[in-house]
């Protein structure tokens, strides 16, 4: 079994798409996946299970919309993935100086270049 990420777009943000990270939890966990916790109040799942993103993407935007009545895009990143991009994240990140870092996943159907415009220009 591999360990994934579920990043739910637009999960109990500003009072709205309410989901209990417990119930969240609990409606992955029935769904057949294993080992399922849930981020702080994010809507992010941290799971276990066999399918390809593809298809694991599929499943959860089903269950999400069945258990909660919410159309929601869901993204899947393996574990592995995430830990491969933090392990290539430039040599400043992270570290204490005063300045914020943020890591943006582009969850579709927004793109990269729909994100990049909103953000503006990268400041020093």
């Amino acid at each position: 079994m591999k360990k994934y990420i579920a990043l739910l777009r637009g999960i109990n943000v500003g009072g709205n798409n309410k989901i209990s990270m417990q119930q969240l939890k609990e409606a992955f966990r029935q769904a057949g996946f294993t080992d399922a916790r849930t981020y702080i109040n994010s809507g992010n799942v941290i799971f276990s299970g066999n399918d390809s993103e593809d298809a694991l993407q599929a499943v959860c935007e089903a269950l999400i919309s069945e258990q909660f009545g919410l159309g929601i895009s869901v993204t899947i990143i393996s574990a592995e993935e995430l830990s491969n991009a933090l392990d290539h994240a430039p040599e400043w990140w992270n570290i204490p100086n005063g300045a914020k870092h943020n890591a943006i996943f582009v969850i579709p159907p927004a793109t990269a270049e729909d994100v990049c415009t909103e953000v503006g220009e990268i400041k020093p």
